[in-house]
């Protein structure tokens, strides 16, 4: 077990000076590898477990994650979460924290589209995947990221060749994947102490951002094996997606996938 040290983005609110950091050469899938080994690796959280290689990355609902090799980032924190209030936080705090280290170390725009998936040109690069083990007396959350970074065109897989891209190929050069990790973790720490000071609108001002979706848009809608037709109102305080309906109502969900926007 290696230590990562930090360095609080705001000295204001002080992040852990360093977490412990458990590098693989190769795993399934981090949030996986976390999963199995819960019961000796929770004594080290918060922690974060770095594969250099993923070969079965998990996506949401049972879905893959189609890795792209030694160029790509691949990562899972272990935390213990205070309450359950903060859980429902938990992807707004690691997609902005992932946004506001791309665009510190790359200059890029990324965007966000709720709930967890990072975007550049159109494309998505990334996305975030959260599990949580709920205790008697305690709460666990694993939090995976999965990011297309240094990487070419031959490795994107023909399923996602037309939706995916590369940070490298936006930005026109190789990325330090130990820099933006490390941003990264820096970033996320610093929003997830909001989550226990009642800072939630901080997390909520930087998200509102990069977020993608627009009042107005037209959307189609994932939930629960059904397809919901409506236009993106907001993201509310609560960080459930609020969706106009056809009938005029508005409905807020803290679950499902934004299948289409127009």
């Amino acid at each position: 077990m290696k230590k990562l040290y930090l360095t609080s983005p705001d000295l204001q609110n002080p992040i852990p000076d360093f977490i412990n950091l458990k590098i693989l050469t190769t795993c399934i899938s981090t949030n996986e590898y976390v999963d199995i080994n819960f019961d000796s690796l929770v004594k080290s959280s918060p922690l974060l477990i770095s594969a250099i290689n993923q070969t079965e990355g998990k996506g949401r609902d049972g879905r893959k994650w189609i890795s792209v090799g030694k160029g790509g980032i691949y990562i899972s924190y272990l935390l213990s979460i205070g309450n359950k209030k903060g859980l429902n936080f938990l992807s707004i705090a690691a997609g902005t924290a992932v946004a506001e280290a791309i665009r510190e170390v790359t200059g890029l725009s990324p965007k966000l589209k709720w709930p967890n998936d990072i975007e550049l040109s159109g494309l998505k690069i990334g996305g975030i995947l959260i599990e949580n083990k709920i205790f008697k007396d305690s709460i666990y959350s694993i939090i995976g990221i999965g990011i297309n970074v240094n990487t070419t065109k031959r490795n994107i897989h023909n399923k996602i060749k037309d939706t995916a891209t590369y940070i490298s190929k936006v930005s026109d050069r190789i990325i330090d994947k130990d820099d933006l990790i490390l941003k990264i973790t820096e970033y996320f720490f610093h929003f997830t102490n909001y989550l226990g000071k009642d800072l939630l609108q901080e997390i909520m001002s930087k998200y509102l951002k990069y977020i993608k979706h627009k009042k107005g848009d037209d959307i189609r809608f994932h939930f629960c094996g059904n397809i919901i037709q409506g236009q993106f109102e907001k993201i509310g305080n609560d960080g459930g997606i609020v969706l106009k309906l056809h009938d005029g109502t508005k409905k807020t969900y803290f679950s499902g996938e934004i299948a289409s926007v127009t």
